[in-house]
């Protein structure tokens, strides 16, 4: 019981002190905040916390202003409560652990606003395992690197070693046996072949056990004279881990490091490099700081853990790397390797005699590395002194030798590898003369040199030397300028051209005598060298030529040899160095594809052979070549991570700059394993730093380059990751949405933010649907999350018809959420989006950083677009080529033309354009790269089109604005307004021209005028206008009646349009005729009345009138009948009804009988009240009618009637109204009280007895007529 309490009380802290997280995601927005987590559960818990059968806590808290609701997730499903399991104020309460509950745990927090999402929790549910003991264990946290010992006594490892494996047990069988498994080698697990331990590069639960070592050796047998293999056994021992959490990294390191060594040549050897890490580390080799190659000799193995060197030669010999890295750490290790050659005769020793007293030399030269020679003579050992001289080649010289000396010499030749041997055999006694420095066969020396001529001999008794010149004695007593040194020879000083020559040397004593061959001696002039050119200065790749050129006597036998910087070695002939075939008077040296080690002074040294005692044996020349290439990469990169983290400076010092001076540096960086990109150029050498912007959660690979004329350096690389996290920066991209009528629903798609912006993990997406109400205000409907960041569209079904719903896309991640997208989309559900697809865009760069764009839109539909699906838009995209994540999108209304400005001239865009309506936008898009070229006028301003007279139109304009550049051409072409294209098109070759006059027949109809400039880089931005002309031809006449009419005559008026109205012509014919007559064809245009005169009586006449145009006449008007009268009215003719007295008399009496109705009437409404009242007191449902009212709206010429009208509901209408009476008419204002008659009435009458509509609530004005 106390261990469950002390493990529960252990995790509750634990999560409770967990630190708040430092980087919080708000959405502040007129007060609009996400929940913000202040608690969150750990990242990982162990078996030690969460144990089956106990209680398991997980801590989940969040604050915001509006009130806050909590779920959770295990294993991507969502949990809910139980008896077993709790939810309470966020935090997760599992009472009894069992093994199902292990997982991933992650807690959400929601508001009103939306959800916050905590770190996923790892839950290890286990039981726990009591550790034994009883053995020694190597206990470890799992995940680390491990090393297991194979421990054995160092007097048991004998070479060579068979093998070295390692076994591992197992569990109890059920007959109590153990078995034992041996340990597979793979990329983790390692066995060392040279000290025999089991590595773990890291460490996995698996890995746990008891293991042990065994090492089979060979051992020889003397007793029956065979070889045997041993098995030499190591001691049991147990790998375990703590209870720790498993690491999730652990840093690279080696382990199974390099150590230096010494090698024979043509053995084989084996380098083991074994490192730990997590996650695995990939290991690399190099030699001499250069990646390894394939070489014929070296093989890479066993998971590129070991390297092989078979038959190792010198030249293999160096510095052998061993470099393991992961993608957050690495670590190195290193050894020289020297390879020795085994000791090799090259000169052995030689049986040798020597005349008594006289020195002796023994040769003994061995071809190896690092040799030591050791001299003995009869087995004791030699050293340098008055008697021997041992030089450092080896050589052994007796000096004074006598009998005693005579005997066996030994030279031993050794060096750490091994040792050579080689014996020889000296002889002394006594000699006759023997020359021993004789002259050359031929010397030849310069005027005023001094020439040696050897003549040394040696014998037993001591020999007498003699100069022989052309094969006479030279006495030297009398030749004062020849000398003669003992143990040298003669000396001739000051030579002359008489000096010249055959020379002997000869000697003699008492055992005889000798001389030599003759010598002959040349005196020649001094030879002098030059080279050409002195200085050389060429890029790397060059072909470099020397000429070496020499005036020498011909008698001279000279040689011509090449040198580099006065060294000591002659330049020979190679791939790259030609040396041409020395002639007598020049010797070239050609360097082929010359690289920067090629940069030195070079000698050429004329060498004249003077086998004398000359000063001036050789004549030198110098010659200077100087190579420039790139410069070698930067050198020192590094990097300090600068304030918030999102800025980090580089630095580096210059690397060699190969003999031309550096002139800037070039940053390249790459993000994420993408490829490296121009970050930073001219960079200035002085600075060697920059400072670079990092976005969080990337990884950057950084690329410092140094620049001089010759070239760029290769790349030095710097790693840089950056693990601060923040919400992301930008919302997803180019965010579209459509009606689909397909799915019934909402597609919503976007362009993916790049990796480079996701910030932190957990990026997705969040779809938010909201629903506009009829008053402008938002009702948020769907709340869609797409944790994958890889999904770019999403449907939404399931939504009302004909309702307007806003689409809002924002980019998440586990740290927040972008704070408001790009642009809001609206789309009306069940509305087409458009059918299309924009074609014919015309681009017009009128600046540097100014674009004009203009394009068509072409359904794609059989049917031309309703008023559903029709256009009301485009949205126009500009993506900078160089930034994807920076993109403008500007919304049009109605317009098909754009000015895009603030370009920058030194970028690349692209763009596209795509409709949309109501509907949404259109699936087809057109998109295209935009190239700012050189800049086209921009449209002409002011344009305007005038028509001055009937079919001839004037065009005006001011001319446009044009950049670096004037106005060469116009182009004006035009056309109906209801066609695409025009029709017509002009060319003006007059960039001065600012109005046009256009005489085609323009009549009746709006044409369409479009103005282009041009410039001698091309067209510029047309810009069109619309005029409507008029006709030539008038309107015909309407409304011809007749006014009044006689026997005779006919009074005819009309009507026309004012408009260009010259006259009128008027055709009349009697209707039985078939042609029409002109009765007067000059009427003025003024005129709407004409009399027609001299008509027959009674006669039907056709009258049509016509109207005069300027340039045309009108149609004839409609034909009017009319008919003149028959008989002739006089005074005798009047008739009765016509009489003064007659009107008079019919007058009175009609005003005498409106006089006795009027009093009637007033009678019957005084008796009509009283019985009323008296009806009403006996019985108030009976009825009288008799009355009719009509009902007359002011604004609007409706009627109706109410028949059969009650007389009490007439009073109630004169009770409930007010009104004022004109004659027998009531101007009335409906209330309450007639609205309730009105019903009233309108239930017991029919349909047609309506008195007001349903919408007539409101007081209304009426004029009642009571009939």
């Amino acid at each position: 019981m106390k261990a469950i309490v002390a493990s529960t009380t252990l995790l509750y802290f634990s999560t409770y002190f967990i630190l708040i997280v430092s980087d919080r995601a708000h959405l502040h927005q007129g007060g609009i905040q996400l929940p913000e987590f202040e608690l969150q559960p750990m990242d990982y818990v162990d078996r030690r916390a969460a144990v089956i059968g106990l209680p398991l806590y997980l801590k989940c808290r969040a604050r915001s202003y509006d009130l806050i609701s909590y779920r959770w997730r295990h294993n991507g499903f969502e949990i809910t409560s139980s008896s077993r399991i709790k939810l309470i104020d966020g935090s997760l309460t599992i009472l009894a652990a069992t093994r199902r509950d292990h997982g991933q745990y992650q807690c959400f927090a929601t508001n009103q606003w939306g959800t916050s999402v905590s770190r996923l929790a790892t839950v290890d549910v286990g039981n726990r395992v009591p550790i034994p003991h009883n053995l020694p264990d190597t206990i470890r946290r799992l995940g680390s690197g491990v090393m297991l010992n194979c421990n054995l006594p160092s007097t048991k490892i004998i070479p060579p070693i068979v093998n070295i494996t390692w076994v591992r047990q197992s569990e109890v069988t059920n007959q109590g046996k153990q078995q034992q498994h041996p340990v597979i080698v793979n990329e983790r697990i390692f066995i060392s072949k040279s000290n025999g331990n089991l590595y773990f590069s890291f460490t996995e639960s698996k890995d746990a056990g008891v293991y042990r070592c065994i090492v089979t050796q060979t051992f020889y047998l003397v007793s029956n004279d065979s070889f045997v293999n041993i098995n030499v056994y190591g001691q049991w021992q147990r790998l375990n881990f703590t209870q720790q959490p498993s690491l999730l990294r652990v840093p690279t390191a080696i382990v199974k490091s390099l150590h230096d060594s010494t090698v024979l040549a043509g053995s084989n050897i084996k380098l083991e490099c074994m490192a730990y890490g997590k996650p695995l580390p990939k290991i690399m080799w190099l030699y001499n700081d250069q990646i390894l190659t394939t070489h014929p000799a070296i093989a890479i193995q066993n998971h590129l853990r070991e390297l092989v060197i078979k038959d190792i030669q010198p030249n293999l010999r160096g510095t052998y790397s061993c470099y393991a890295f992961s993608i957050d750490s690495h670590n190195f290790s290193e050894c020289d390797i020297n390879v020795i050659r085994q000791p090799k005769w090259k000169i052995p020793l030689k049986n040798a005699e020597a005349c008594f007293t006289h020195n002796v030399t023994f040769q003994c030269v061995a071809d190896g590395d690092n040799i030591i020679y050791l001299w003995y003579h009869n087995a004791q050992r030699i050293h340098n002194g008055s008697k021997y001289t041992i030089t450092n080649n080896g050589n052994l010289t007796v000096h004074n030798a006598i009998i005693e000396d005579a005997n066996m010499y030994t030279c031993i030749a050794m060096n750490s590898i091994g040792n050579i041997v080689s014996n020889a055999y000296l002889n002394v006694h006594g000699c006759p003369p023997t020359l021993i420095k004789v002259p050359s066969e031929e010397v030849i020396a310069l005027i005023g040199d001094s020439v040696s001529i050897d003549c040394v001999a040696e014998g037993i008794p001591e020999a007498r030397a003699q100069l022989i010149k052309n094969n006479r004695y030279v006495n030297i007593d009398v030749n004062d300028h020849i000398t003669y040194v003992k143990g040298f020879g003669f000396t001739i000083h000051s030579l002359k051209t008489t000096d010249e020559g055959l020379y002997k040397c000869a000697a003699s004593n008492v055992y005889g005598k000798t001389q030599s061959r003759g010598v002959m001696i040349n005196v020649c002039r001094e030879t002098t060298a030059n080279v050409v050119p002195p200085v050389i200065q060429a890029p790397i790749g060059s072909t470099i030529t020397l000429t070496c050129l020499i005036n020498k006597d011909r008698r001279l036998a000279t040689s011509v040899h090449w040198y580099k910087n006065n060294d000591r070695e002659e330049l020979q002939n190679s791939g790259a160095v030609q040396i041409s075939a020395y002639k007598e008077t020049s010797s070239k040296l050609v360097i082929q594809e010359a690289s920067i080690n090629d940069s030195n002074t070079y000698n050429c040294v004329v060498i004249s052979f003077v086998p004398t005692g000359s000063t001036r044996k050789f004549a030198k020349a110098d010659g200077k070549v100087i190579i420039q290439g790139p410069p070698l990469p930067p050198v020192e990169t590094q990097y300090n991570l600068i304030g918030n983290k999102k800025s980090v400076m580089i630095t580096w010092r210059p690397g060699r700059a190969n003999n031309s001076p550096l002139l800037y540096y070039k940053l390249l960086v790459a993000t994420n394993s993408h490829h490296y990109h121009l970050l930073k150029d001219n960079i200035p050498v002085w600075q060697a730093s920059a400072m670079v912007a990092v976005y969080p959660f990337n990884i950057y690979r950084v690329a410092v380059i140094a620049v001089n004329k010759l070239g760029s350096s290769r790349p030095a690389y710097l790693y840089i990751n950056n693990t601060y996290f923040e919400a992301p920066g930008y919302p997803p991209l180019s965010v579209r949405a459509r009606y689909a009528q397909e799915i019934n629903g909402i597609e919503v798609w976007w362009k993916s933010v790049p990796r480079l912006f996701h910030f932190a993990p957990g990026f997705g997406y969040r779809i938010i649907l909201s629903e506009r109400s009829a008053f402008g205000g938002l009702f948020q409907r769907r709340n869609i999350s797409l944790p994958d960041f890889s999904i770019n569209h999403t449907i939404v079904t399931g939504l009302q018809p004909d309702k307007h719903y806003v689409i809002r896309v924002f980019s998440y991640n586990n740290v927040g959420i972008t704070v408001d997208p790009h642009q809001n989309l609206t789309v009306r559900f069940g509305n087409q989006p458009p059918h299309g697809i924009v074609k014919n865009v015309s681009v017009y760069v009128i600046s540097y950083s100014a674009v004009v764009l203009t394009w068509s839109f072409f359904s794609e539909s059989n049917h031309s677009q309703t008023l559903s699906n029709s256009v009301i838009g485009y949205r126009v995209e500009l993506i900078d080529h160089d930034d994807a994540i920076n993109r403008t999108t500007k919304t049009l209304y109605h317009r098909s033309t754009i000015l895009l400005e603030n370009l920058d001239a030194g970028k690349s865009y692209n763009y596209r354009i795509n409709a949309f309506n109501e509907g949404g936008d259109s699936k087809t898009y057109l998109q295209s790269s935009l190239i700012l070229s050189d800049p086209v006028p921009g449209p002409v301003q002011q344009l305007q089109a005038k028509e001055i007279n009937i079919g001839t139109i004037q065009l005006t304009w001011q001319p446009p604005i044009v950049v670096d550049s004037f106005v060469t051409s116009y182009t004006i072409s035009y056309g109906l307004a209801v066609h695409r294209t025009d029709e017509w098109q002009i060319h003006i070759h007059d960039g001065n021209l600012t109005s046009l006059l256009l005489s085609r027949p323009f009549i009746d109809g709006k044409y369409r005028f479009t103005v282009a400039a041009s410039n001698k880089n091309g067209g510029g931005v047309p810009i069109s206008v619309i005029a409507v002309t008029r006709s030539i031809i008038p309107s015909s006449p309407f409304n011809l009646e007749v006014v009044n009419i006689s026997q005779h005559t006919a009074l005819l008026a009309w009507q026309v349009q004012e408009s260009d109205v010259m006259g009128f012509i008027l055709e009349y014919k009697e209707s039985i005729s078939s042609k029409f007559d002109i009765y007067d064809d000059n009427i003025p245009a003024k005129s709407r009345q004409i009399e027609l005169t001299n008509l027959s009586s009674n006669t039907l006449y056709d009258v049509q009138l016509i109207t005069k145009g300027p340039k045309a006449n009108s149609k004839a008007s409609s034909t009017l009948s009319i008919q003149t009268t028959s008989i002739k009215v006089t005074k005798a003719s009047i008739q009765f009804y016509n009489q003064p007295w007659f009107i008079v008399v019919v007058t009175c009496v009609c005003s005498l009988i409106i006089l006795i109705i009027a009093i009637a009437v007033m009678n019957y409404k005084q008796r009509q009240t009283t019985t009323n009242e008296s009806k009403n007191s006996k019985d108030k449902t009976q009825d009288s009618a008799g009355y009719t009212i009509t009902i007359k709206r002011n604004e609007s010429s409706t009627k109706a009637k109410l028949t059969n009208v009650a007389m009490k509901n007439v009073n109630k209408m004169e009770n409930s109204v007010f009104y004022t009476c004109s004659g027998n008419t009531a101007i009335v204002y409906c209330s309450d009280s007639l609205e309730k008659e009105k019903n009233n009435n309108n239930n017991n009458n029919n349909k047609n007895n309506n008195c007001f509509n349903d919408s007539d609530i409101e007081s209304k004005r009426y004029n009642i007529n009571i009939a």
